[in-house]
């Protein structure tokens, strides 16, 4: 057995001084073979964190809605130009508040359904003395947003059901909003111009970053009836704004109680995207 050790070592040690006689013997060879490994393992390391930390920030994104957030609306959702509506499609009928209710109170599991109308691709202004804002996005939303969209108010409050009956002008803005329109003062109890009316700042919501490119503090959020007083033709015209795509008239949110730890009343077609589970259903729930 010794004598077996003893050749290993002989031929490792002759192996080595052969490497070492060739390395010196062509330098710039050897420096490019070293060149080669480095770069090699540089990248796949690279690659690995890319990789890696877009996984983390799509998981995180996505966990910012809720992981038992399910959605109800109208149509498919369409990137890019070029996507026509399907027959079938545009021959469903526009989710309304009522659908939202009678989930509500049909299903107890749900912990919250939230009714949403958004204000697409039109003129929109809300100023505060001499600055204004033309950017975000306008919704009219019901108390239960917060909870549905796990999207709270980090001051003041949010919209109450009697906000909602009386339909009240109050507003509850982005972080992006109370950037532009009060930049060293309080927003709170302040009022706005928007759109020619005057409307008080309630709470501001907290903040939520960006994702895929857009921000997700740049809201606008007022009482859904109070939507619908203000923006009649929104209402009556299935909510289509835009000239290139159509939108759903409303979105219908909600979150399934925490103690049952699963999405609830989930049609067919359900897809799952890490922690968010998303619904679309062909017809309104009834």
């Amino acid at each position: 057995m010794s004598r077996l050790f003893s050749h290993l070592r002989r031929g490792f040690g002759e192996n080595t001084r052969f490497a070492l006689l060739a390395v010196r013997a062509h330098k710039l060879r050897a420096f490019l073979t070293v060149l080669g490994i480095v770069v090699g393992v540089a990248t796949v390391i690279a690659m690995v964190s890319i990789v890696t930390g877009f996984n983390n920030n799509m998981i995180r994104n996505f966990q910012s809605f809720g992981a038992t957030l399910v959605q109800f609306q109208k149509f498919e959702p369409r990137f890019g130009p070029g996507h026509g509506r399907s027959e079938g499609e545009r021959r469903r009928k526009d989710l309304t508040y009522a659908d939202a209710v009678v989930l509500k109170e049909s299903i107890p599991e749900m912990r919250a359904v939230s009714a949403e109308r958004y204000l697409w691709n039109s003129d929109i202004s809300v100023k505060y003395r001499d600055n204004e804002t033309t950017t975000p996005v306008v919704a009219g939303v019901t108390a239960d947003y917060p909870v549905a969209n796990n999207h709270f108010v980090s001051y003041g409050r949010f919209i109450t059901e009697s906000d909602f009956r009386h339909q009240s002008n109050v507003a509850v803005i982005g972080e992006d909003v109370r950037h532009i329109l009060f930049p060293r003062e309080e927003p709170l109890e302040k009022v706005v111009n928007f759109n020619g009316e005057e409307f008080v700042i309630i709470g501001v919501l907290e903040k939520k970053g960006t994702m895929f490119g857009g921000s997700n503090d740049n809201f606008f959020l007022i009482p859904f009836t109070t939507f619908d007083r203000k923006f009649p033709q929104i209402k009556n015209s299935g909510g289509t704004r835009s000239t290139s795509r159509r939108f759903p008239t409303s979105r219908t949110r909600s979150r399934s109680s925490p103690t049952r730890g699963r999405p609830c009343c989930v049609p067919a077609g359900t897809f799952l995207s890490t922690s968010r589970t998303t619904s679309r259903s062909s017809h309104p729930t009834s």
